[in-house]
């Protein structure tokens, strides 16, 4: 369907895979391209008769159906649940890409009849996306039976108290050499195996987030992945055997500066079967409008809630402590968060990392792991060790959880 316009294939693949989305759509068929326009008047048609779509009966009834732009509508088409807010934006375009139209073909027919131009004008202006969202007894059904199921990092102490639940805002806080960027590659790693994730890295190069999650999964130090082709042969077969597990997850890596806007369109471009969750490395660099550093954090923290909440979507942000609170090496508190706005308060959960080895220039070093803020579950502290050389975290095991 090559002269359709990207929207309008996005907004039928939708339909497409879930049919349900075509109940209470506001897109009339004239609003579409012609092409557009037949496959989504055939799709209603046989919604409104049959509620749901069979190729057989659609091959049969339909003269302008064709099978193969169906297929590839169906197959382009594998968003996770926030289907419902795209479809809303799929349709916002629709609307206001044909009022557009409407609007110059007016302008160029206009005679003089200024009551007649006012009274079709009023007409256009009428045609909107804003429906009154009436509550319904199958969404209260709906949303109460659906238990939000518990993200888990296979660091069962942390995750017993933490009680992380798909849709949260999580922060990970820590100073400047901290293990943030360790740490959140550690759980990057073992979440990509059940969950679409995303990592925005707006810090350090991508040779070096590759040679970190490498080291992480194989063991293998970092300084030894500078000339992998110098590894012996056991260590090039599982380095091969890793990346091709690395590339199996599906992890998407964006490299580079991001404004909100460009995480949210990021994020819901994505399309996955699996619940998505994406990593802000770090929140301190995301692009945002205010006055002061302060503002602008605000304004971070709470685009970024918004973003989990209308996306369907996991998020875990990495966040810089106040310089001050890494004089001493003093336990930090929520209050070091730096030039943190309202990052605590729109955060659901807020972990901070403390390393309280004796000696810092040791290969292990001993990092608390310390859950400052939760809202449904234990504030406490877990104990982790790092191995520097390869990054890698591993939970103390005490007994007593």
């Amino acid at each position: 369907m090559n002269d359709i316009t990207e929207t309008e294939f996005d907004f039928l693949s939708l339909i497409t895979n879930y049919p349900y989305l075509i109940e209470n759509t506001i897109v009339k068929k004239e609003y579409l391209s012609d092409k557009a326009s037949i496959m989504f008047n055939i799709l209603q048609t046989e919604y409104n008769i049959n509620k749901c779509f069979v190729i057989d009966r659609l091959t049969q009834n339909y003269k302008n159906f064709v099978v193969k732009d169906y297929a590839n509508l169906y197959s382009n088409c594998a968003y996770n649940s926030s289907r419902d807010t795209m479809f809303k934006e799929f349709e916002k375009v629709i609307v206001e890409n044909y009022k557009r139209k409407q609007y110059q073909l007016l302008a160029k027919s206009f005679d003089g009849d200024c009551e007649h131009l006012y009274n079709e004008l009023t007409k256009i202006n009428e045609i909107n996306c804003n429906e009154n969202d009436y509550i319904k007894a199958e969404d209260i059904y709906k949303t109460l039976s659906n238990k939000k199921k518990q993200v888990k990092f296979n660091y069962a102490q942390l995750d017993y108290s933490l009680n992380l639940s798909q849709n949260d805002l999580l922060i990970i806080a820590g100073s400047t050499g901290g293990f943030k960027t360790a740490f959140a590659l550690n759980l990057l790693y073992q979440l990509s195996e059940e969950y679409q994730c995303v990592y925005f890295n707006m810090e350090m190069s991508k040779s070096i987030i590759y040679k970190r999650l490498l080291a992480i999964a194989t063991g293998i130090e970092i300084n030894k992945l500078n000339d992998i082709n110098s590894l012996p042969n056991q260590e090039k077969e599982l380095l091969n055997q890793t990346m091709k597990k690395l590339e199996s997850n599906k992890i998407i890596l964006i490299n580079k500066s991001n404004d909100i806007k460009s995480i949210k369109r990021e994020i819901s471009s994505i399309k996955s079967k699996r619940h998505i969750i994406a990593f802000i490395d770090h929140i301190g660099l995301v692009k945002s409008s205010g006055n002061s550093l302060y503002e602008k954090m605000t304004n971070v923290a709470k685009e970024l809630r918004t973003i989990s909440l209308n996306y369907d979507c996991t998020l875990i942000g990495l966040c810089q402590l106040s310089r001050e609170s890494q004089k001493n090496n003093v336990e930090p508190k929520l209050q070091d968060l730096r030039d943190s706005g309202e990052i605590e308060q729109s955060a659901r959960k807020v972990i901070m990392l403390h390393n309280i080895s004796k000696n810092q220039q040791d290969r292990i070093q001993n990092i608390n792991v310390i859950i400052a803020k939760n809202d449904d579950g234990n504030k406490t502290t877990k104990n982790f060790i790092v191995d520097k050389y390869i990054q890698k975290f591993t939970e103390e095991w005490k007994w007593g959880v």
